[in-house]
């Protein structure tokens, strides 16, 4: 039982303790620049934000020796996961089927790590650190995710066939609140929005080295802390179709991954669901013919159609209901289709970015790829039962706000990582379709950049300069120009909640080590309840919903 009572006492320590550094004032009134939400010069990233300085500092924040085979030993356990067909899902206990990676499984962790040699085309190198501050929840625990985005230095052609070799890594840091409520994540939010008062490349990288490897404060970073990857996670973009004269499937795929350590000596890369990707078999006609064993596969199916007729349905159109509710705290003339100030760019910049589900972790599979049978819209889907029986019953509902069951289920396609990077990146082909209508106009999503939205030259995908990173400026210039709201115990309940978990994680991690002989492997019964326990701190703080964000996603 958290005490009330100890929390306020602590508050105005912490909060001294918080703000002891002499923060700037807030960028206020006038627009921040890009930079304070992307900052993308290659350049200026090179060495500050190399793939082994932050390799070496997930490390050092396990308390591992930094040592060349131990950053190797890390990243090999990313690659090793490739070689796997299958893993399951702990929550539906489905054994879910997975695309190998033959051409990702054979690339060495070295020539990952090594940028400095100028023939080797597997580095990776720095291209963009993303601001994911609109990511917050509701309560206020945590204050987002802080991403560094590393891909191959260029795409490695491979002449007529096959196509180029890509590959990135994002690490997807979340960033604990240390006191609670929007004060707590104040200096993250000012420290950010003060960017945009710095024009130098170099200067500005120097500012953001600081935050991720060294901190804001004693309580505020920094963020590349292996805590942070458990707690937020890593994902990786897949398209590695040759190495040497060997050639692997040409199949776009994404998969996550947390970080965490067991014995005290070394780290791993730990495979994981791929969030908001609900298995997209089952949406089809048939029990899921990719998971295991059938008979829970069906029970499974049964319960995704009631929880996304229940709860599902309604977050994918949830936007649209407030958008025209001039009595819900969160309307915006420039949203509501029947008011004069209706603006369509600023209508489309938040569908995108709001737009979402909380799909529970249990319907998720292990990876989101191109393949017709990852695509609820895809023709390897036959949807239509579904739309019939989940669907089709809140017609009237959905006819409110304009969006009929095809759209619908091309929402839920839109939110995976595939449907954002690719099934709709140019409208209408095969398998898509529009998300909205307004009157004649279709609303199709945004484009990427075949399949990436940063590349490896650092540019930008037309859905991030047009759409997400508008969205994601606007909330930053609302939150450092007003002042923050007075802290709740609620807010403090919550943080210290976060808190709590993460003490009876780390306290299972020593237990494990104090018991574990330091030369022997530990078995998967021991590693299990660990990873368990994380994984459930993960689920139940995506969960929630967001302050800006309702229904938050990954990408």
């Amino acid at each position: 039982m958290i005490s009330v009572a100890k929390l306020r006492m602590s508050t105005a320590v912490i909060l001294i303790a918080t703000h002891s550094s002499a923060y700037a004032q807030p960028y206020c009134p006038e627009p921040l620049k890009q930079h304070s939400i992307v900052f993308n010069d290659k350049a200026a990233l090179a060495d500050r934000f190399s793939f082994r300085k932050t390799i070496n500092a997930v490390l050092k924040s396990q308390g591992i020796a930094v040592t060349k085979e131990a950053a190797e030993k890390l990243v090999s356990t990313m690659l090793s996961s490739f070689v796997a067909d299958d893993f399951v899902n702990r929550n539906s206990q489905l054994r879910i089927q997975v695309s190998e990676r033959p051409m990702e499984s054979v690339l060495k962790a070295s020539d990952l790590l090594d940028a400095d040699k100028p023939d080797n085309p597997f580095a990776m190198v720095p291209v963009g650190l993303f601001n994911r501050l609109d990511l917050v929840p509701e309560d206020w625990s945590d204050c987002g995710e802080h991403r560094i985005v590393y891909t191959f230095n260029k795409a490695i052609d491979h002449g007529n066939s096959p196509p180029a070799s890509r590959m990135t890594i994002i690490f997807e840091a979340r960033l604990r609140n240390p006191l609670g409520g929007q004060i707590g994540c104040q200096p993250v939010a000012e420290f950010w929005a003060n960017l945009s008062k710095l024009a130098d490349g170099g200067v500005i990288a120097d500012e953001l080295d600081r935050f991720y490897y060294t901190g804001l404060s004693a309580n505020i970073g920094p963020v590349v802390h292996a805590d942070n990857y458990r707690f937020g996670q890593v994902r990786g973009n897949l398209f590695v179709n040759k190495v040497g004269t060997s050639t692997g499937p040409v199949q776009w795929n994404l998969r996550e991954w947390i970080i965490t350590s067991v014995d005290g000596n070394s780290s791993s890369f730990v495979p994981v669901t791929v969030k908001t990707n609900p298995l997209a078999e089952l949406y089809g006609a048939g029990v899921p013919a990719t998971a295991a064993p059938q008979a829970r596969a069906a029970t499974v199916k049964d319960e995704f159609w009631r929880e996304f007729k229940g709860s599902y349905l309604g977050q994918l159109i949830e936007f649209d209901e407030v958008a025209t509710d001039k009595n819900h705290k969160n309307y915006d003339k420039r949203l509501d289709r029947t008011a004069p100030e209706f603006d369509l760019k600023v209508f489309k910049s938040y569908l995108f970015s709001k737009l979402g589900a909380r799909f529970d972790d249990k319907f998720n599979e292990f990876q989101s790829s191109v393949s017709p049978i990852d695509n609820p819209m895809g023709p390897a889907i036959d949807n239509t039962a579904f739309k019939q029986t989940v669907v089709d019953p809140e017609a009237a509902r959905l006819a409110k706000v304009g969006v009929d069951s095809t759209q619908l289920v091309a929402r839920a396609a839109a939110v995976t990582c595939a449907g954002c990077h690719n099934f709709f990146k140019a409208g209408p082909p095969a398998g898509t379709a529009p998300i909205a209508k307004l009157g004649a106009e279709e609303i199709l999503w945004p484009a990427s950049l075949n399949f990436v939205h940063i590349d490896e030259k650092a540019a930008l995908s037309p859905a991030l300069t047009e759409f997400f990173i508008p969205f994601r400026r606007e909330q930053l210039e609302k939150l450092v120009c007003k002042p923050s709201a007075p802290i709740t115990v609620e807010q403090l309940v919550a943080t210290a909640e976060v808190q709590a978990r993460d003490r009876s994680i780390l306290r299972l991690q020593q237990s494990i080590r104090a018991l574990a002989p330091q030369t022997a492997p530990l078995g998967a019964g021991t590693t299990g309840g660990l990873i368990s326990q994380i994984q459930d701190d993960r689920e139940a703080q995506r969960l929630k919903p967001g302050f800006f964000v309702q229904n938050r996603r990954s990408h």
